[in-house]
């Protein structure tokens, strides 16, 4: 049985002319021979009746319960797999749409934020074996507890590769409103063309640095794979997309190419506190007494720089309020620094290349651009920038690294 997963994001279903585009694409699938299981977002976006945004709208978030949101918010993609389940039933097909929980999907007990812990796949198996395609709510399951619980933001992409590991499937097949993975954000840098392949490493660091077609968690998943193929394209278009593979084989993009980095990503919102330890004291111990304070708040920190008598990281702005507040507590003497973005370029190959920093500085001191703060790792070196500079950065970087020239 050659399984395919196909997941289709909210935008994708936002209209019944694109839900039939959707379901056209299963179709093409059963044509070949092939066993599809799709998984569906909620339809449409912030503002549309069933997006997520808009049901946690109709209840006061301060009085609830974690768990009776996760109830709520589960409901969006319930309602579109019903939806894409009858129009495929209205074209001659055998179709069944499933909850998070029938789909055998059990998780951990972190409502709005689970962890899939195993997918028991009997019975989705059983409805394959009828031929009947299985239509997954995504973004949910069910806690060992019993209760309905939500995958966190983009988990619907979580669902489905999950989902093609459980199953053993030939691929993964992600839809959305855009034709696959960037070498930038297209609607900043029009010059920003497809990648056509890439391998799960680098779809993982693009995800984790602000790229937006996959998940984090999905991202993660899919490089802990053995053998899975993850194709990313446009339901509406006839471009191939990005096939991302375990690892791309040489010959099969030109490893001659001077082409180091291959995408530049971008955060914006993000702040960046300056901290000035005081004199005479366990440097060591009062870092970390800061860094447990803003972890148990739940507070993620970034772009750490750390010297004598000095600290500076970086956390979204989402985070501020709490951030400052826990700062005042300790008595931490702080600067805020806000409407700052983080800029990264992003290439398997840039670890141990002499010059790309010097060229990176280079191009953003030509467009008086300011550099607040650097990190790197073995594949991204990433810059930290005031935020009404976002677009030049992005723009200036992808033509001197030459990321829109595809030979």
């Amino acid at each position: 049985m050659k399984i395919v997963v196909q997941k289709f994001g909210g935008t994708s279903l936002s209209t019944k002319k694109r839900r039939i585009k959707c379901v056209d694409r299963v179709v093409e699938l059963k044509k070949k021979g092939e066993s599809p299981v799709i998984v569906v977002s909620a339809i449409g976006r912030k503002g549309d009746s069933y997006a997520t945004d808009s049901l946690l709208n109709l209840v006061d978030v301060d009085f609830s319960q974690k768990e009776d949101l996760d109830m709520l918010m589960s409901c969006g993609e319930i309602i579109s797999a019903v939806i894409f389940s009858n129009i495929l039933q209205k074209m001659g097909f055998k179709a069944k749409p499933l909850s998070g929980e029938m789909a055998g999907i059990i998780t951990d007990n972190s409502y709005g934020d689970a962890q899939i812990k195993y997918i028991n796949i009997k019975y989705i198996k059983d409805l394959l074996e009828k031929d009947i395609i299985p239509v997954v709510a995504g973004f949910q399951g069910r806690s060992e507890n019993g209760f309905i619980t939500t995958l966190g933001r983009g988990g619907s992409d979580t669902t489905a590769v999950a989902l093609a590991v459980a199953l053993n499937a030939k691929r993964v097949e992600i839809y959305s409103d855009v034709a696959g993975l960037f070498t930038a954000d297209p609607n900043i840098v029009k010059e920003a063309k497809v990648i056509d392949k890439t391998e799960y490493e680098e779809l993982f660091n693009m995800s984790c640095h602000g790229a937006k077609i996959v998940n984090i968690e999905a991202a993660e998943i899919a490089l802990k794979s053995d053998n899975i193929t993850l194709e990313l394209k446009s339901a509406f278009s006839p471009e191939k997309g990005t096939k991302v593979l375990k690892k791309v084989e040489e010959g099969k993009i030109d490893f001659k190419t001077k082409k180091f980095a291959r995408a530049v990503t971008h955060i914006p919102d993000i702040i960046q506190i300056s901290i000035k330890l005081e004199e005479n004291i366990d440097e060591d111990k009062r870092r970390l007494e800061i860094y447990s304070s803003l972890a148990e708040k739940n507070i993620s920190l970034d772009m750490f720089t750390v010297s004598p008598g000095i600290l500076i990281f970086t956390l979204n702005s989402e985070y501020k309020e709490k951030a400052i507040e826990i700062l005042n507590k300790l008595n931490v003497n702080f600067r805020l620094r806000e409407n700052c973005a983080k800029i990264s370029l992003v290439g398997t190959r840039i670890h141990g290349v002499p010059g790309i920093m010097a060229k990176i500085a280079n191009s953003l001191y030509r467009e008086k651009i300011k550099i607040l703060q650097t990190v790197d790792s073995h594949s991204t070196i990433s810059c930290l920038v005031n935020e009404k500079d976002i677009k030049r950065a992005l723009k200036v970087l992808h033509k001197d690294f030459h990321l829109g020239n595809n030979k």
